[in-house]
């Protein structure tokens, strides 16, 4: 079973899409943080600015994240296995590739996963 060459052109063009503007993202964050390095003697400026880095590099740990699993996924395009359900090995649906390009499960193997999780928590 695979998916369709078409789908996964678009999904490819996505996935390249995502991670160039994860790294459009990126390199603001770092010229924001270099442009507001400078001291701050007000003691509210620091605090805000030191929050501020903080959500910076969250939303920067997300995006290392969601990087590899885009990386993967065009491995997985490369090696002729993308969209296709590492449990079931059933084709994952194309609105689910879509939303996530980088799935590797389809809807009911994701559902029964986090369905294990939650019991087990």
């Amino acid at each position: 079973m695979t998916v369709e060459a078409t789908h996964i052109r678009q999904c490819r063009s996505l996935i390249i899409g995502r991670l160039i503007s994860i790294q459009n993202s990126a390199d603001e964050t770092l010229k924001d943080l270099r442009d507001r390095s400078g001291g701050h003697s007000d003691f509210f400026d620091q605090a805000t600015l030191e929050t501020e880095r903080n959500i910076n590099f969250s939303l920067r740990e997300r995006d290392r994240k969601s990087v590899r699993e885009m990386r993967e996924a065009m491995k997985r395009i490369e090696e002729g296995t993308f969209g296709i359900c590492r449990i079931c090995q059933k084709p994952i649906s194309p609105g689910r590739l879509q939303a996530n390009p980088a799935a590797t499960l389809c809807i009911a193997c994701k559902e029964r996963e986090e369905k294990d999780q939650l019991s087990a928590a």
